[in-house]
């Protein structure tokens, strides 16, 4: 099961291109800045926007579980 990415404003992406993890960098006053549940904690869409992400990810469906003010491609 692959986890989603869902902005506010755009919806779903999975576009991700890479990470770096250095073990060995410590930046202690790097601020910390706090995730927006955009499903409100609503479990159902959880459930749904993962099906969708997983199952369906060729129909774009999971992009639109929440509503969007603006999409990144037509």
């Amino acid at each position: 099961m692959m986890g989603v990415c869902l902005h506010p404003k755009y919806g779903g992406w999975f576009a991700l291109r890479s990470v770096l993890v250095f073990k060995t960098l410590k930046y202690p006053l790097l601020p910390r800045i706090s995730s927006i549940d955009v499903l409100n904690g609503d479990e159902s869409l959880v459930v749904d926007v993962l099906k969708r992400f997983n199952d369906c990810w060729e129909d774009n469906s999971y992009r639109n579980v929440i509503p969007v003010a603006e999409t990144y491609s037509s």
